[in-house]
Order: structure tokens, then C-alpha cells, then sequence
């Protein structure tokens, strides 16, 4: 007669034990593996960020010109300046001195939006006056749309506007086919939101009042976000007027902890990152 023979309970406990051995060791791999991927995710995600305010941030500086007084205020980690957002051409020259209309084109214009009287304000280009050429500052009043105005019958705009401060800001002085270009405040801040994570926001100045601030890039370190500003020479100055480069630095972190970041021991971190960039202004080489 045949026997079955069957498994000791020495056998089935080592068979226990080495199947107990290999499911940790999958289980080892496979959290690494997600904690590994859950960084790497973190990482991507951070570095977007601070690219993003980096290529946001020269873009908005580079057009500046201080000793025009286009920085407004300034600090280690705010900034108000006049943004350029229009250019257009006039179409028929100006008769009034100081307050009157002005014609511009608008089969000829290039902006990221048309020019807003309640947040835009312009420089028009005068070729002839006491500076022998010059850009007269106004305030944009009213904007109405017209048609047959321009050269070959084309739509215009007519803008109302008033001159700042008279004298050689005259408007007479301005003639067909000189440039108009629309600028508006803007403020650029390092800002804590309601989730009490700092963010890059900006705010823009509509009808005598700030925006709310709009984020731009983050989270940030709560130093997420300087600026250091520099004259002819390379001297770090704190004078708006005598400002010819700006440093800006941006400091990112994650959205959320993970292990194995800098300094982190193993343990859950924020990870860290930054990008460093000077930006030259308007007609301001760097030295």
C-alpha cells in the first residue's frame, strides 16, 4: 500500500519564513520605488516654479529705465514699477497743448491688450520741442473707437488725454506717426496666502486702486523671493533713481515633504531650490 507523505511544520515554517523574507524585500523595493518617484514628481515640480518666476521676473525688469522714474517703490523683496503694455502709432497730429485728443492706429499696434483708460497711461513721442526729440508722459481720460480716421481709411482710436505737468510736455509738438506707448503700475511681491505657504504675486493698479494679488510661482521660502539693486558702477544701491541692474533670486520648495532631502537625515523634508539671474535695464549694459 502507497503513503502520501506530507510537509513537517519544520518545512512549512522555513517555507513561511523565506516567502515572509522575499514579500518584505518586495515591499522594501516597491515603497522605494514609490518614495523615489513621489521626489523626483516634487522636484520637476519646484524647479517649474522657479523657472517660471525666473523667466516672468526679466521679462517685466528689463524694460525699465530709473532714471526716467520707472521703479516706483522698492525693496528686498518688493518692487512697484511702470510696465510697457502698448505700442501704437499717431495717425493724425495733435493741435492742443496740455488736454485734447489723440488719434492712434489700430491696423498698426502691438500690445497684450488695447490701451484701458482706467489703468493705463501712455508716453508719446514728440520729434521736435526744447529737447530736440522726447517722450511726453499723459493720463489716458476716455478711449472711443473710430472708423476712416487713419491713413487709407483705416479704424483708429481716439484717446482723450491729459499732459502731466505742462510746460515742455506739449502735445502739439507731437506729429503723425509718432509712437504711443501705454504703461500701467504694477507691483511684483513676495506675499504669504491664506494656506500660509509664500508665493511670487503681482497686483496692478485699475481705477485709483491695488488689485488683489494674483500668484504667479510657488510655494517659496519665506525668503523666497529678492531683489538686490545695483548702480553704473556695480554698487548695491537703495536709490530708485540711480538703479541700473537688478539681481533677482528665487527660492523654491516643495509642495508637500519627502524623504531624502538635503539635510533631512532620512527623514520627510521640504526639498529646496533656487536660480539666481541680474537683469540689465533699458540702455544699461551690465559691468
Amino acid at each position: 500500500m502507497k503513503t502520501t507523505r506530507g510537509f513537517t511544520l519544520v518545512e512549512l515554517l522555513v517555507a513561511l519564513v523565506l516567502m515572509g523574507i522575499v514579500a518584505a524585500g518586495i515591499l522594501v523595493a516597491l515603497n522605494n520605488n514609490q518614495r523615489a518617484y513621489q521626489a523626483q514628481a516634487q522636484t520637476m515640480k519646484m524647479q517649474e516654479e522657479v523657472r517660471g518666476a525666473s523667466f516672468v521676473l526679466p521679462i517685466e525688469l528689463r524694460e525699465l529705465d530709473a532714471a526716467d522714474g520707472d521703479i516706483v517703490a522698492l525693496s528686498s523683496n518688493d518692487i512697484t514699477i511702470k510696465v510697457m503694455r502698448q505700442l501704437g502709432f499717431v495717425c493724425v497730429q495733435p493741435t492742443s497743448p496740455y488736454t485734447g485728443t489723440l488719434i492712434t492706429d489700430r491696423a498698426r499696434y502691438w500690445g497684450i491688450r488695447w490701451f484701458d483708460p482706467t489703468r493705463d497711461s501712455i508716453l508719446i513721442y514728440a520729434p521736435t520741442g526744447p529737447s530736440d526729440g522726447r517722450w511726453l508722459r499723459g493720463r489716458i481720460n476716455t478711449e472711443l473707437k473710430t472708423t476712416g480716421t487713419c491713413t487709407g481709411g483705416a479704424a483708429g482710436s481716439t484717446l482723450t488725454v491729459s499732459m502731466s505737468g505742462g510746460g515742455n510736455n506739449d502735445l502739439s509738438m507731437v506729429k503723425a506717426g509718432s509712437p504711443v506707448r501705454g504703461f500701467e503700475l504694477e507691483r511684483l511681491r513676495l506675499y504669504q496666502d491664506s494656506d500660509s505657504r509664500w508665493y511670487f504675486g503681482m497686483l496692478s493698479y485699475s481705477s485709483g486702486a491695488w488689485s488683489t494679488t494674483q500668484p504667479v510661482a510657488g510655494p517659496l521660502t519665506a525668503t523666497g523671493m529678492e531683489f538686490q539693486y545695483f548702480d553704473s558702477v556695480g554698487t548695491v544701491t537703495a536709490n530708485r533713481l540711480l538703479v541700473r541692474s537688478i539681481a533677482v533670486t528665487v527660492r523654491g520648495m516643495s509642495a508637500d515633504r519627502v524623504r531624502g532631502a538635503v539635510g533631512g537625515g532620512g527623514g520627510l523634508r521640504y526639498l529646496q531650490d533656487s536660480v539666481v539671474s541680474r537683469v540689465a535695464l533699458r540702455n544699461n549694459p551690465l559691468r
